[in-house]
């Protein structure tokens, strides 16, 4: 089974881990985590990568993830069902100008 699963991308940024050091010059980042959900629920996550390594973006993927429900574009059965899905969540700064 396929699903496809969307999450916003404010919600990344809103809960972007605090950066050590020498993850300052990063703009971008991202992680790939594999989740297992089950009524409608993400009960388990692994993080399979996070780029640049050791800034924390892995473990800030698990907890945005963690806190949402499941709303999959393709019905089924959310009472009965177990899914794995493999994710990758983008991190993007910005900041302001300074004037």
């Amino acid at each position: 089974m396929h699903l496809n699963i969307v999450f916003l991308a404010s919600l990344a940024v809103a809960q972007a881990p605090a950066r050590p050091a020498f993850c300052d010059s990063v703009k971008n980042a991202e992680a790939v985590v594999r989740c297992t959900a089950s009524s409608g629920r993400i009960e388990s996550c692994e993080v399979l990568s996070e780029t640049p390594p050791g800034c924390g973006f892995g473990a800030a993927a698990v907890s945005i993830l963690r806190e949402r429900d499941l709303r999959p574009r393709q019905s089924f059965d959310r009472r009965r069902q177990t899914v794995t899905f493999t994710v990758r969540v983008p991190f993007t700064f910005d900041p302001p100008a300074l004037t």
